[in-house]
């Protein structure tokens, strides 16, 4: 799938791919969930801070040829574990 101009430009900033899988996932409250991931990698590259932040990239809804990207703040790491969790806004269509 094609990354377009921002794919190209993280990429010459020296951003890293790297996998990432889903452990688990709590609505927190009504609209907003929290989840849960671990990644083998991830934290070989910089231990995480207050203001660290991951680009996750997604399938365009309207084109499925290319992704769309979007920042999101890095909460609960756990270093050694390999694992963290994201914050999420469930927007109604």
């Amino acid at each position: 799938m094609a990354r377009g101009f921002q794919g190209t430009m993280l990429r010459a900033l020296g951003a890293n791919e790297h996998v990432i899988t889903v452990e688990a996932a709590v609505d927190v409250v009504p609209g907003f969930r929290r989840v849960r991931f671990s990644s083998t990698d991830l934290f070989d590259d910089f231990e995480p801070g207050p203001t660290d932040y991951l680009r996750l990239w997604f399938p365009d809804p309207v084109d499925e040829n290319l992704q769309v990207q979007r920042g999101y703040t890095i909460i609960d790491a756990d270093i050694d574990a390999g694992t963290f969790a994201i914050d999420f806004v469930i927007h109604e269509p």
